[in-house]
């Protein structure tokens, strides 16, 4: 029947057996782990601003599940209070007024949609704002030049109809700015006028539109359209004539812009060799003046457009030995909010740049403060044909070099999609790439044809190409591994999820893959199935079902055609609620032709969790299988099963059971 393909031991890492909590004398797990609870539990946090005079962080804290806003002075962290009491309803956001007086406004769930609330600091009740039945209200913009109102986008919650609305921070009354039925987004200069809108047209495009003095709107500039999603508007200047846009027009990687709205005349600020500038921009509080930009290619590359940020980059990039993001900059630009970009969880400092000190605030996840994470490494590797794509590089905690000391079991993650640009800093990602360095793997996050971010020469290499060249491209990043010494050549698996994991089972149903494991995440089996559900877009990207050479590309890059090279182990999940790749048309009939022919899968299932899992109980089941699983495999540790099977809201393990030691005892 099976054979593991991986029954090596020998780790060059102090670990020991456990023969408790249902887990088999044979594996290798430790009680001295990163607790899985950690790594997947809910923020603590979950909002950060700073005051504009830079004295104060206001933040959306955790208690017991309720948030609830709290204000810390940065000179005196212990003056720490609530600041939000007798208001009903859950916090959603919140945002200082921007006058010198401190006050907050926040936005709070109601019966009938989201108010906003003023609170001031002189502990007078808080007021509603917007006490419109029936509406939703978000803050649109403030202005320092127009302290005394704020602009509120207003949305009628049955209509959908949107519409901007100046209020009156002392008075609390409403006046009629703008009416947004024909327009996605409208930027306001400082004097909270309407300037420039965005329409988003039937091709996905994006249309500029300026204000004219009559007060229409007539357009001046398209966007896209562009699947990668790396286009976009970055700002607006605070006199409403210099608007910053990333586009990638007439270009293979997009660019920041900086665009004359009155003429339409442009030129670039920044672009990057390599990849898509994004489109964001790091821009002045006062004056809206862009000062920086970025872009991905592994490794954070700025661009600075004006010498002193360059310093303070310079400074923090020391200061905290890696690539920084900056959330938020003080009206005088003495303080930056700054949180490092550096794999792990997100952490918030302040950046007080007269002084040149870096000051610890606020960790996003306390249950995670005092591990050691794993560190990242970016690389690129030029493959086959001579394209250059990006990696980063997780390893253990005890590894302090580029390089491993000695080659390491490893896991290949490809991310999903997999047409868009992908986050390579979103903990939702790194928390499992940091669960898998814990415990003794390297992990390769791996880039490929196809995938945004890189510009449309490798965007459009993809096409058609999903198991493909794209495939080609996993295998020989994964060779790179090997010749690098990151990987030991006979203990690598590959997983991902969504596209990653298609990626995970084509790997393994293919002859000669060089994987002895395989973990998959609701993948698609079946390409012409997923087709079948977006044709006009996939037919572009996967396969045209309709000629003789998109038949033939359906059969041969759909794993399910291939379910008889199947010999690595695989572990396989999918929830009952994923309308995207759905069980009964995807995982279910690849599971049943694999159990047919007797082949190592083991499926879990959750029928309450949708395409890309939601709830914490579920991730953490599904992780103590696979950490159980890959240390048979590949002999990385694992942390004991514990109770964290029978903590799951609906975990169902369909089939191969018997392939994962302990699963049976530890349900």
């Amino acid at each position: 029947m099976y054979e593991s393909r991986c029954k090596l031991r020998a780790l060059s890492f102090l670990v020991f057996a456990c023969a408790y909590a249902g887990v088999g004398p044979l594996a290798w797990c430790s009680s001295t782990l990163i607790p899985r609870s950690a790594l997947f539990s809910e923020p603590d946090v979950t909002v950060v601003r700073l005051s504009p005079d830079g004295a104060s962080v206001a933040y959306v804290a955790m208690n017991d599940t309720r948030p609830e806003v709290r204000v810390r002075a940065l000179a005196n962290p212990s003056d720490d209070h609530r600041v939000d009491e007798g208001v009903a309803g859950s916090v959603q956001n919140l945002w200082w007024t921007p006058d010198d007086e401190s006050n907050l406004i926040y936005q709070r769930s109601a019966a009938d949609g989201t108010h906003l609330y003023l609170h001031r600091q002189d502990g007078s009740k808080a007021v509603d704002l917007t006490p419109i039945a029936g509406a939703s209200a978000t803050l649109a913009r403030t202005s320092r030049a127009v302290p005394a109102r704020i602009v509120a986008e207003i949305r009628d919650t049955k209509s959908n109809a949107r519409e901007l609305w100046t209020v009156d921070l002392a008075t609390s009354e409403r006046t009629l700015l703008a009416d947004m039925k024909d327009v996605s987004r409208i930027h306001l200069d400082n004097q909270l006028q309407p300037r420039v809108a965005e329409r988003r047209r039937l091709d996905e495009s994006v249309e500029l539109l300026r204000r004219t003095e009559s007060g229409s709107w007539e357009a001046f500039r398209t966007l896209g359209p562009d699947p990668a999603q790396v286009l976009g508007v970055a700002g607006l200047r605070g006199n409403g004539e210099t608007l910053y846009v990333v586009d990638n027009a007439g270009r293979d990687r997009s660019a920041l812009f900086e665009v004359n709205v009155s003429t339409g005349e442009d030129h670039i600020l920044a672009e990057d060799t390599d990849a898509d500038i994004r489109p964001v921009a790091m821009l002045d509080p006062e004056t809206g003046e862009a000062l920086s930009a970025s872009a991905n290619f592994g490794a954070l590359r700025r661009y600075h457009l004006r010498k002193d940020v360059s310093d303070g980059f310079s400074f923090l990039e020391r200061a905290l030995k890696g690539d920084v993001g900056v959330s938020e900059v003080s009206a005088d630009g003495r303080t930056w909010l700054v949180v490092p970009m550096d794999g792990g969880p997100t952490r918030y400092f302040a950046y007080q740049r007269d002084s040149e000190r870096v000051v610890p605030l606020l960790p996003m996840y306390k249950s995670l403060a005092g591990h050691a994470f794993g560190r990242r490494v970016s690389r690129v590797v030029e493959v086959r044909d001579g394209m250059r794509l990006p990696v980063h590089v997780y390893l253990p905690p005890s590894e302090k070099g580029d390089v491993p000391a000695a080659p390491l079991p490893t896991m290949i993650y490809v991310h999903g999609g997999p047409h868009v640009a992908y986050p390579w800093d979103s903990w939702i990602t790194n928390r499992n790439l940091q669960l898998l360095a814990d415990r003794g793997y390297a992990v390769v996050r791996v880039e490929f044809r196809g995938a945004g971010g890189m510009g449309k020469r490798v965007w459009d290499a993809g096409a058609f190409e999903w198991g493909g060249a794209a495939y080609r491209d996993v295998l020989d990043i994964t060779a790179w591994a090997v010749r690098e010494k990151i990987a030991d050549k006979d203990r690598v698996g590959i997983f991902g999820w969504s596209y990653g994991g298609y990626m995970a089972m084509q790997a393994l149903t293919q002859p000669g893959n060089p994987y002895a494991c395989g973990i998959s995440m609701y993948g698609p089996s079946d390409l012409g199935v997923l087709l079948a559900q977006h044709k006009l877009f996939f037919r572009k990207r996967i396969a045209d079902e309709r000629t003789p050479e998109g038949t033939r590309i359906l059969q041969e890059q759909s794993p399910i055609h291939h379910v008889e090279n199947l010999s690595a182990p695989l572990l396989m999940t999918n929830g009952g609620q994923d309308r995207v790749n759905p069980h009964k048309t995807q995982a279910d009939p690849f599971v049943e032709k694999a159990k047919a022919r007797g082949a190592p899968l083991t499926y879990l299932y959750f029928p309450d969790e949708q395409h890309d899992y939601r709830r914490p109980e579920n991730w953490i089941a599904f992780w103590a299988v696979a950490e159980r699983f890959l240390a048979e495999h590949l002999g990385g540790q694992c942390e004991p099963f514990g109770d964290d099977l029978r903590g799951a809201t609906s975990l169902q393990v369909v089939a191969g059971e018997q392939f994962v030691p302990g699963l049976a005892e530890a349900l």
